[in-house]
Order: C-alpha cells, then structure tokens, then sequence
C-alpha cells in the first residue's frame, strides 16, 4: 500500500547538508503534510522526492527505484507543484494547463479529446475557465497558483507533490484546493504537500514535522505526541483545540 517512500536519505546545498539522512513512506490514497520551521529542509525532501534534486540514498515509487524510471513515465506516475513557475508565463492559462497531459502525447499527435476534456474539468474546478486565453504572467500570484493547480491535476498521477500549493490564494479558493486534495485521494491518489499554515496542515491524513533537516515525527493530527513536537519545534508557542471533528491551533 505504500506509493512513494525514502529511506536514508541525505541532500545538499554545496559543503551544507540540508537533509539528514530521512526516513519518510507515503500511503495510497491518503494526504500528507510537511511542516516545520523556515530552514527546515521541507522543500528540498519534497524536490528529492520529485527525483528533481540529487541526494544520498533511496528512493522508491510504487516498490520501483525512481531512479530506473524512463522521464515520460515517471512524469505519468507523479506530479508536482512548485511555488514558482516563471517558464510558462507568456502561454495562455489553457496551455498551462494542457502542459500536464503532456507525458500522454506523442510529438505528432497533439491533444486529444481526452486531454481537452480533462483540463476542461480541472479548469472549471479551479475557476479559471474564464482565463483560459490569458497569458499566465497577467495574473495575480494567488491566480497564477490555481492555474498552476489545474495543471498539476490535469497529469492524472497516481502521487501529486505540491510546495505551498495556496500561497498568496484567498480563503475561498483554499476551500476548494481543499476540496480538490480530499477528492484526489477519494480516488486513491497519494498527495504530499508543505503548508507553512497549521490549521490546513492538520486536516491531512499524515503530518510530518521537520526541524534541521530531519524527521522528527510522522503522525495523524489527533495524535497529542504530534502536538507536543509542534510544541517543540515552534517553541511553545501554540495551542491546540478540538473544534468539532477536527483540531485547530491557535497562537498563544
């Protein structure tokens, strides 16, 4: 049952080793969110796992070293959503969007009627359709975000890797990235996303916390071990409340 998982790995930024030999597994179908401190080293695993960033290590997809997968078919099994995507700005948000059934065409084919009905979908779940000629750099950065979310859903992958997938998006909008993450792995996709918001971050199925590179704990939110590392890593400065089936946290 597990998608994606690592097991010793280690990163670095030249002579600095920003990840410290990482345990971490990811099940089918389920949500799990990265957080931690500025500095943590959340971003780099999450590259790591994308197979976008060099490490020490292994790493595996579905029971297969992700190294040994050909690029277009490692690009079908996993998709990812970085914070920043300057490339693309000049495309209009439908070939933004288009870009994630790219793995599916061939050179000469082009897209087919399948592909336009699936970034149809994930535009109109987005609310973006009514972009869909814009060019992407005429939007606004939580705007930019959706369309890069749209994307992303439209590869169909079995593991969705996103980094700060709601930045800058307004409160309605990260109801329905919200809605988009649960429906996902309703269908048995695996999500792993870094959040720097804790109340969203305890809504996944799994949270990992962080802290200099390492791993410190992987947990469901209710668990109090996880909110006594929270505690820890964020300096004693929350606190936790159950608010009907879910818990909050609050400053203190």
């Amino acid at each position: 049952m597990t998608a994606l998982r690592a097991r010793q790995v280690s990163a670095w930024y030249g002579a600095h080793q920003v990840i410290k030999q990482v345990d971490v597994a990811f099940e089918r179908g389920t949500w799990t969110c990265m957080v931690g401190p500025n500095g943590a080293g959340k971003t780099t695993l999450l590259k790591v796992l994308a197979g976008l960033f060099p490490f020490e290590g292994e790493v595996w997809l579905n029971d297969q070293a992700l190294q040994t997968y050909p690029p277009q078919i490692r690009a079908r099994q996993m998709s990812w959503l970085s914070q920043q995507d300057t490339a693309v700005d000049d495309l209009s948000v439908q070939d933004v969007v288009m870009l994630g059934r790219l793995p599916f065409q061939s050179w000469w084919g082009g897209s087919s009627e399948p592909d336009l009905a699936i970034v149809e979908e994930c535009m109109q779940s987005q609310d973006i359709a009514q972009w869909r000629d814009r060019s992407l750099g005429t939007l606004s950065g939580g705007e930019r975000q959706r369309v890069l979310l749209a994307r992303a859903l439209a590869v169909r992958a079995p593991v969705l890797l996103m980094d700060e997938p709601i930045a800058n998006v307004d409160m309605q909008h990260q109801s329905k990235w919200l809605h988009s993450v649960q429906e996902t792995t309703r269908q048995g996709h695996t999500v792993v996303s870094v959040l720097h918001d804790l109340n969203l971050a305890l809504r996944a199925d799994q949270v990992i916390v962080m802290q200099e590179g390492r791993v410190l704990m992987q947990a469901t939110a209710s668990d109090p071990l996880l909110h006594e590392c929270l505690q820890q890593v964020f300096q004693q400065r929350l606190k936790f409340h159950r608010l009907s089936e879910r818990w909050v946290v609050v400053p203190e």
